[in-house]
Order: C-alpha cells, then sequence, then structure tokens
C-alpha cells in the first residue's frame, strides 16, 4: 500500500462515509491541529525520564487518534471510533490524582524543567485546539465529549507540568500581578 493515493491532489479529501470534503475546511483543520498537538506530545515522550508520563502520553497521543477519527466522520455515520464517556473519565480521574500531588495556590508563569516547559507548551496547544474545534461545533454537529476532553486535557497537562517540577525541585516562578 502506497502512503501517496493522488486522491488529494484537488485540495479534497475523504471522509470515513466516503464523502469528499476540502482540505481547507474548519472541519480538517481541526484534524491537523489535533495531528500537531499528538506531535508536540510526541516530542515528550521522546525526551521524558518518567515511565509515568510515558505511559500516560501515549494513551493520549492514541486518543486523539480517536478524536481526529471522530471529527472526520459525519455524526450520522455509526461505523468509526468516536471518543467516548469513559475517555473522558479517565482524564477527569487523572486530573484529580495530579490535584492531590502538587500546589495550585498560585498562578505560575510556564517554565521550569525542559519537560514542564513543554508541557506548558502542549497545554497552550490543548487551549487553541479547543477553541478552533468550538467553532466548528458551532456550524456542525461533532462528538460534544471531544470538548470537554480537550478542556480537561489542558488541565492535566498543566498540572502535569507543576508536578515535573516538584519531583525535580524545580521551583516556579509565580505570576507577578505587580508589576
Amino acid at each position: 500500500m502506497s502512503i501517496s493515493t493522488k486522491t488529494g491532489d484537488k485540495g479534497e479529501t475523504s471522509l470515513f462515509d466516503g464523502s469528499r470534503i476540502s482540505k481547507g475546511s474548519r472541519k480538517i483543520n481541526s484534524v491537523g491541529y489535533i495531528d500537531e498537538l499528538n506531535s508536540e506530545i510526541g516530542l515528550i515522550v521522546s525526551k521524558t525520564y518518567s515511565e509515568e508520563f510515558e505511559s500516560e502520553l501515549k494513551i493520549i497521543q492514541n486518543e486523539l487518534f480517536v478524536i481526529g477519527s471522530d471529527l472526520a466522520t459525519p455524526m450520522n455515520t455509526r461505523e468509526t471510533k468516536r471518543l467516548q464517556e469513559r475517555h473522558l473519565q479517565r482524564i477527569e480521574k487523572n486530573v484529580e490524582e495530579y490535584e492531590s500531588k502538587v500546589d495550585i495556590s498560585n498562578f505560575v508563569l510556564p517554565g521550569g524543567t525542559e519537560i514542564a516547559s513543554l508541557l506548558h507548551i502542549v497545554r497552550t496547544q490543548s487551549r487553541n485546539v479547543e477553541r478552533k474545534i468550538v467553532r466548528v461545533s458551532e456550524v456542525e454537529e461533532i462528538n460534544p465529549i471531544i470538548i470537554k476532553y480537550l478542556n480537561r486535557l489542558s488541565d492535566l497537562f498543566y498540572l502535569m507540568a507543576l508536578y515535573e517540577n516538584r519531583n525535580q525541585s524545580k521551583k516556579e516562578s509565580p505570576v507577578n500581578f505587580d508589576i
């Protein structure tokens, strides 16, 4: 099987149900943003020392592929993988777990260790993707769990960054609102 199908040479791509859509559509752009986020997470996986982080991030990467498939499939099509409530619940459980391990009494400047800094980058990218997918949801039906998942995902990345800094004894810089 060749990676180059040439079926998209005119600026269109196929959805799961076989229909064609412009590669410039909001929906297909959203799939691309999910892919970018997934690649940025892959960078963290390549650098992390923590099996705990690596395992969690790889699960998230797989779930992002499910989101991409979900977005690329019209809601009236049943033969596809969809993000489910259980995926959202898993992220929420992890958020609760990390919240219990870190101090979140102040806003902090993004940074710290290299891994924490990268986690802050994917946190902001996750928020960006969420905003773009919200715009898609305003004009066409999408799986509502996707937006909730991305919202919680950015929270998880924030907490993971704090956790990484704590574990590496790297003190965060609190935001100074009095400058």
